[in-house]
């Protein structure tokens, strides 16, 4: 079996603290491999080190460095450009901000061509075609004229997978390939990777998702502060785990931990009510589509509602119109049984601190240029709170959400990523709200960060008697911290109800797709 990768002692530094640390890899034509960790750990630096693309500022030094057969330990730039793309492909995590906006997708899937094949444009325009088509991207002749912004994120993944793939690399690189995609999406960029494998490419997968490791994963290194800690075939580390770290992801993840009871919380009458909401966009062809259809339900305080649904079901269109971002077409947003969604926004002005937002991505949502305690003294300023209380205010949610309050001279860049996301909450529970409307809040965490966060929220939820919309494609988690949930598709909603009802028993045919694309790990030995 040809060896496409071996890595031996290879050590990254950056001014001079190694932050990855005598990693030793192998990998054949047909395999494989995962990558697992906290945040932190030395995934990521570690996968670009294999490409070059390690920066500027980093150190990397090995035993040995090999890609199919080649030693490339010493490799400078002008080498790496000419394997990269034609030898490795690299896939990174978020599609929209690794293509180019000012490009088509046709153009980014050409370039390799273009650099690596003596192929003219007529025939390239038909390889461009035929992996599109490849990667499951339906109309390819349509699709390579669209930006990536006109497309869905599991398409974008999809044409980002077909530009790695375009000048025939052997071994591809994925950081993250399925994260905050939708279980279906998910699932489908799964199948096109396991497709990959079968066809002879060696894959080296980073991800911080252990249910999709499951699923494709030949053999597993789980990373701990820089080093590899454990490492064997997938079914053994995943089932039987020596490392303690290894044990520690395994128990994290929802389902396998021991989070507290969920109970009901609903608690009095409904403080968010959405009546036969409607909305639709006009897209760049004239055309309409329909975001929402008539979607209709109510919140109580101290209850959380999820939602789940594929991408372009509507989820992220419904948070705009209860966040009062969005006006709907047709419908009513009531808070507290007095109009919301219909009054003029000086009006809504007034209640706005009672509907805030957590996001998905926190680092593009915090200013670069703040600190964490500027980013929370303007919500406090907002809502009226004096200058002179507001250095007591802040370090209060400081506490809340459990960070110490040194942390208020930081920036967003000098934070991980659990903690700039409980920044992101201290920043929405500022303003004092009876209402968090939360987006992929904790897609892109490792798992142990991950449940620290849904411990935070529910803590939140049962202190305050906050109500909650948790929007998430991942399943296990809405299970967790959901009291009740609602699937959408095309913008309808096509299921609703107690949340382990809808889990156990689907009843609609998309519910059921849901249910059954969610990735599972094997049962864990107990010793």
């Amino acid at each position: 079996m040809t060896e496409l990768l071996d890595a031996r002692g290879l050590t990254v530094s950056f001014d001079d603290r190694a932050v990855a640390q005598d990693i030793d890899l192998q990998l054949a034509a047909g395999e494989c491999l995962a990558l697992v960790g906290e945040s932190g750990s030395g995934k990521s630096v570690t996968a670009r080190a294999l490409v070059g693309l390690a920066g500027p500022r980093a150190t990397v030094t090995a035993e040995r460095l090999q890609v199919s057969g080649e030693d490339v330990s010493r490799y400078g730039e002008r080498q790496w450009r000419r394997i990269r793309g034609s030898r490795i492909g690299f896939v990174l995590q978020d599609a929209l901000t690794a293509l180019d906006p000012l490009r088509t997708v046709g153009a980014e899937v050409d370039e390799p061509l273009r650099l690596h094949t003596r192929l003219g444009r007529t025939a390239r325009d038909a390889e461009v075609e035929r992996l599109l088509t490849e990667c499951g991207i339906p109309d390819p002749e349509r699709r390579k004229n669209q930006y990536a912004h006109e497309l869905s994120g599991g398409l974008r993944q999809r044409a980002l997978i077909a530009s790695a793939l375009a000048a025939g690399p052997a071994l591809l690189i994925a950081d993250e390939p399925t994260t905050a995609l939708d279980v279906t999406v998910q699932q489908q960029i799964l199948d096109l990777l396991a497709k990959l494998k079968r066809d002879g490419h060696g894959l080296v997968l980073i991800s911080h998702d252990l249910a999709v490791v499951a699923e494709i994963a030949d053999r597993i290194a789980v990373l701990d502060r820089g080093r590899i800690v454990e490492q064997g075939p997938a079914l053994d580390v995943l089932s039987r785990p020596r490392h303690e770290m290894t044990r520690e992801l395994l128990a994290a993840i929802p389902g396998n931990r021991n989070a507290k009871p969920r109970q009901v919380h609903r608690q009095g009458p409904a403080v968010l009510s959405v009546r036969g909401v409607s909305h639709r966009y006009r897209e760049r062809s004239g055309q309409y589509r329909q975001a929402l259809a008539r979607v209709g339900f109510e919140l109580a305080r101290g209850e959380t509602l999820g939602v789940v649904g594929e991408s372009g079901s509507g989820k992220s269109t419904l948070a705009k119109v209860i966040l009062g971002l969005l006006r709907p077409d047709s419908g009513d947003v009531l808070l507290d049984a007095e109009p919301w969604s219909s009054i003029g926004e000086r009006d809504r002005r007034r209640r706005r601190r009672e509907v805030q937002f957590v996001p998905q991505n926190p680092l593009g949502a915090l200013d670069p240029r703040y600190r964490v305690g500027s980013v929370l003294s303007e919500s406090l300023a907002a809502i009226g709170v004096p200058r002179s209380d507001r250095l007591q205010r802040i370090a209060a949610l400081l506490a809340e959400v459990g960070l110490p309050p040194e942390l208020a001279v930081r920036r967003p860049s000098e934070l991980s990523g659990g903690q700039r996301q409980r920044v992101c909450i201290a920043r929405a529970l500022a303003t004092d709200p009876r209402i968090l409307v939360c987006d992929e809040p904790v897609s892109a965490l490792d798992v142990r960060t991950q449940a620290t966060v849904l411990d935070l929220l529910a803590d939140l939820r049962d202190h305050r008697g906050l109500a909650l919309v948790f929007i998430s494609h991942d399943l296990a988690v809405v299970r967790e911290i959901s009291d009740r949930v609602i699937v959408m598709k095309d913008g309808h909603i096509v299921e609703s109800g107690p949340v382990d009802d809808v889990f156990d028993h689907p009843e609609h045919p998309y519910a059921k797709e849901l249910v059954a694309a969610t990735p599972r790990i094997p049962a864990v030995e107990t010793r």
